[in-house]
Order: C-alpha cells, then structure tokens, then sequence
C-alpha cells in the first residue's frame, strides 16, 4: 500500500511538472520558451520524458502526457528535427499504452485522439505499424483509409482508428483471471461395474440392486 500511494504522489508530480515546464498557463496549446529550445535542440529527449509516462500504470499521468503532447505538434510539426523515426516511436508508445490503459473510454479518448494526429502526418508509412498490430482486422484498416479519402468528418476518422486498435485494448478487471469452464463429457452417471461393491454386505447388495434396476427403468 505504501508503494502504491509512493508511486502515485511521484507520478502525480511528474506529470505536473511537465506541464507546468512544457505548457503554458494562459493556452494550453502554446509551448513555453523552454519547450521551444528543447524541440530545437534536445528534441529526442523532450520526447521520451513526454512519452514515457503513457505506459505508466497512472491513468492520469498519462492522460496529461497526452495533453502536453497534443499541445506541442503545432509547434513539432513546424520543426525538421521531427523525423519520421521519431513520429514512429511515438505512435508506438501510443499504441502500448493502448494495452495497459485501454480499459475505459476516458482512458482510449485522449490515446485516439493523439495517436490519429501523429498517424495521418505520414499515413502512407505508419501503416505498416499499425498492420503489426497482433490480430488488427485488414478490413478496419481499409475502411479508415477510406473514410480520410472520401474527406470524412475527423471525428469518424478517429473512431475508425479506434477499431483498427481494439485488438490492442486491455481487458476489463472483471475479465481478467477469468475461467470459463466447459464439461466436455461426463462418465455414466450409472455404471455398475464402476461401483465398489465391497463395502456393501450382500444384503444391502440384493437391496441396492433392486433400487438401481429401479432409476434405470425409470
């Protein structure tokens, strides 16, 4: 219990501190000088104290990873150090924390949203990510790239990026650990032969002989 309540008071100022040194107070999508000479010089390390955070067991530590993040693509996207390697290893952090937060709506929302935007910055190449996902149904894949073809709403853009992640989604509690028992055959429920005879007297033997004659013809 202590450890828990250790790791959640540290988590809590970690995911604090980032915003308060990476976000500023008056627009929440407008970087601080800090973060714009980080993204200019130190890019890479910004990025993984963001992204790190996703795959912490705290959902609202990463909920405000995400925050912070989608706050810093304008100013990313503005950026040439923002190699496509780097949007990949986001995307791929993104996708992990689908697996250990993909649990409730509140947790998928902000992972979506953020997920959708690095993913249609280079589409054609991070598709090749997501056809990795284990069990990820090609037919979702296809209806996403089809629904940002036709000029969709981006809302129903982002809910197709949710299916084709859902093989990803971690299970509910109250799923996990859970049996599902199935009897796939059962012994005669009469068999005489089956039965110990010896530790009846041959009275009760003529006695139970005629009861179980008995439940058979019945």
């Amino acid at each position: 219990m202590l450890h828990y309540f250790r790791t959640q008071t540290l988590t809590k100022d970690y995911s604090e501190f980032l915003v308060a040194v990476l976000r500023t107070q008056q627009n929440d999508y407008k970087p601080t000088p800090v973060a714009e000479q980080m993204i200019k010089t130190n890019l890479k390390v910004l990025l993984e104290g963001v992204c790190s955070p996703l795959s912490w067991l705290c959902a609202k530590t990463m909920q405000k990873s995400c925050s912070v993040l989608q706050s810093l693509m304008p100013s990313l996207e503005r950026e040439q150090n923002f190699s496509t390697e780097l949007r990949a290893e986001c995307l791929i952090a993104i996708l992990r924390a689908f697996s250990i937060h993909g649990e409730h709506s509140e947790c998928i929302s902000p992972l979506t949203r953020i997920g959708f935007t690095i993913f249609k910055t280079q589409k054609n190449i991070f598709i090749k990510i997501l056809h990795q996902i284990p069990r990820v149904d090609s037919d979702s894949i296809n209806l996403m790239l089809r629904s940002m073809e036709d000029g969709s709403k981006e809302a129903k853009q982002r809910s197709k990026f949710t299916q084709v992640c859902q093989p990803l989604f971690k299970k509910p509690v109250s799923e996990e650990g859970k049996l599902q028992l199935t009897i796939s055959s059962l012994p005669p429920l009469f068999n005489r032969r089956a039965r110990k005879w010896n530790r009846f007297s041959e009275d009760n033997n003529a006695e139970f002989d005629v009861n179980w004659i008995s439940l058979e013809n019945s």
